[in-house]
């Protein structure tokens, strides 16, 4: 009877095992699967942050556009559908037929995550920049424009190395302005996703200066040493304008 009981638990604990190796199998897109994004796109469809397509693939390599960067971010923060509910709607002029960001990209500005343009728009089909998403996941542990030194993109891209946001990918990216591929913003998120969740958690406060390197450093200087490698990303930072030429602090 004994040996009945261990062979049944034994046979239980087989059976549980395989289908936690399963469930975690089917999380992971067929076409990340055995890649480079394999581990950060799992973990994030896992901890609900990000999805992939319909077909079963993640395309890595496509873009993301403004709008669903803004749903990743927000998803990160972890606010509850209470407080996604709780917010006015933004002010931005341009959401509609995008029903199913709105309520993502109204608590974003509200938290201050995203301004938009000065004409009042959001353009949420437009493709996300990575100097637009670096500065996206920055604000949302906690970080403004305040807490910096310089103007934007280049005191967001600045923080977001010091903060091992392009840990992954900074060797691949060399013009900040460029519309950034979905397996790199998988990287990215992935890098800073607990840090967020942690950072926006009811009642918690985030000290933007403690234990991370002086805002007031040469950029070219420091991070030419970061982690003993070379941050050219930062050396071809130039402004993003909008369409009538002026600076846009995404």
């Amino acid at each position: 009877m004994r040996k009945g009981i261990s062979f049944l638990l034994v046979l239980a604990l087989v059976f549980a095992s395989f289908a936690a190796v399963f469930a975690a199998d089917s999380q992971t897109p067929a076409d990340v699967k055995d890649t480079e994004y394999e581990a950060a796109v799992t973990a994030l469809i896992e901890k609900g942050i990000i999805s992939g397509y319909t077909d079963g693939t993640f395309r890595p390599d496509g873009t993301i556009t403004r709008a669903e960067a803004c749903v990743v971010v927000v998803k990160a923060m972890a606010p509850g559908e209470d407080a996604l509910e709780a917010v006015s709607a933004s002010s931005f002029s341009d959401l509609a037929g995008f029903d199913w960001a709105a309520k993502y990209i109204n608590y974003a500005a509200a938290k201050g995550i995203i301004s938009g343009y000065p004409d009042g728009t959001f353009r949420p089909a437009n493709q996300v920049t990575y100097a637009e998403m670096a500065s996206m996941l920055v604000r949302a542990l906690g970080y403004s424009a305040g807490d910096l030194t310089g103007n934007w993109p280049d005191n967001f891209i600045t923080k977001a190395a010091t903060l091992g946001i392009f840990t992954d990918i900074d060797h691949k990216v060399n013009d900040v302005n460029a519309p950034a591929v979905r397996g790199h913003v998988a990287f990215m998120t992935y890098r800073v996703a607990d840090d967020i969740a942690n950072a926006n958690k009811p009642g918690e406060t985030t000290d933007p200066g403690d234990g991370e390197p002086g805002d007031s450093e040469d950029p070219a200087g420091y991070l030419s040493d970061f982690s003993g490698r070379a941050y050219g990303i930062l050396l071809s930072v130039a402004k993003v304008l909008n369409e009538k030429g002026d600076a846009v602090d995404e």
